[in-house]
């Protein structure tokens, strides 16, 4: 092989490679979108798990001393110290973690617990029943910088290019971009009420 061939093969491939990088980069994202939206459904069940326990109260009070992901991180069989900050890095690979969280300005939580579901009140778990829309009602979201979702001014639309994942209190995640979630009726987007 000649110095000319080698300098052609060598061409060629940083052309390929260039080509590749844009949509290994893109595989990448969606990735970390679906492994976000597989946290969330985790939560979710783990969240259900709780309710079971707790007379169909969700975790999202402060009541009991301690945030919500501590209240279910039993049901996940995740171990929390006092001092763990959930989602917030560094953290251990978790269901509590959005993979995609660094691409946040300051990355100190992933995901926030809908604190105002129903009575408003952060000191009372509320019952899952009350909740009018469950398909339509925000149950844990991505979030930057708080444990607590309390409007759409908390989520952090963080995957594929300005997008959020919400876990809806049926279940089901949505991914939307910040004009959808704003475009939501509060009262049953965040409160759980009928329209």
């Amino acid at each position: 092989m000649s110095l000319m061939e080698v300098l052609i093969v060598c061409a060629i491939s940083a052309v390929l490679a260039a080509l590749l990088f844009p949509s290994l980069s893109r595989a990448t994202a969606a990735a970390r979108t679906v492994k976000c939206a597989g946290n969330l459904r985790q939560l979710f069940i783990a969240v259900q798990g709780f309710r079971n326990d707790n007379n169909g109260l969700l975790p999202g009070s402060m009541s009991a001393g301690s945030l919500w992901p501590q209240r279910i991180a039993p049901y996940l069989g995740v171990t929390l110290s006092g001092t763990d900050i959930p989602g917030a890095p560094p953290c251990p690979d978790t269901p509590f973690l959005c993979p995609a969280v660094y691409a946040d300005s300051e990355p100190r939580r992933s995901y926030a617990f809908n604190s105002r579901l129903q009575d408003n009140n952060l000191n009372t778990d509320d019952p899952a029943i009350g909740i009018a829309l469950p398909s339509q009602t925000v149950l844990i979201a991505d979030a930057r910088n708080t444990s607590w979702f309390q409007s759409q001014a908390n989520a952090s639309f963080r995957h594929d290019h300005k997008m959020a994942n919400f876990l809806m209190a049926d279940g089901h995640v949505e991914k939307m971009d910040s004009a959808a979630a704003n475009a939501r009726p509060y009262d049953v987007f965040i409160r759980g009420l009928a329209n």
